[in-house]
């Protein structure tokens, strides 16, 4: 889905993501950081491998930045303030979670027109060598 040798739309989108995850996990379970950490890391890991087994085209070191900006969301999620309202904290979350969710939707619609365009133009490419 990205490309690029370092950083990508989807940086952004994996460091809201471990934003929105961790922010989440710690309202709806009061989870410390440690814990967060671990399970909002194993999320982000299985993305990765599941980015790799599907065959997602990056280099590895957008692989490792992305990582990166997910971890670094989870630092930023434990330094918003939760809201003495537990309504708001859920809200906050639920915005978070929403915007991550929504900007990974476009960003797979746009991903797969593009996919299908790639193809598109191979297989006619393939079609005129036949003829030539």
């Amino acid at each position: 889905m990205g490309g690029a040798q370092y950083l990508d739309i989807w940086t952004f989108v994996h460091l809201l993501g471990g934003i929105a995850l961790a922010y989440a996990i710690r309202v709806a379970f009061d989870v410390d950081f440690v814990q967060s950490l671990i399970i909002v890391g194993i999320i982000l890991i299985g993305w990765e491998v599941y980015e790799i087994i599907t065959k997602v085209a990056e280099p590895f070191t957008n692989r490792m930045v992305d990582l990166v900006a997910g971890f670094a969301g989870i630092f930023i999620a434990y330094q918003i303030p939760l809201f003495a309202s537990l309504v708001q904290s859920v809200l906050t979350a639920l915005v978070f979670l929403i915007v991550w969710s929504g900007l990974n939707i476009v960003g797979w619609i746009s991903w797969k027109a593009r996919y299908e365009q790639a193809e598109i133009q191979f297989l006619a490419q393939r079609v005129v060598d036949r003829k030539e």
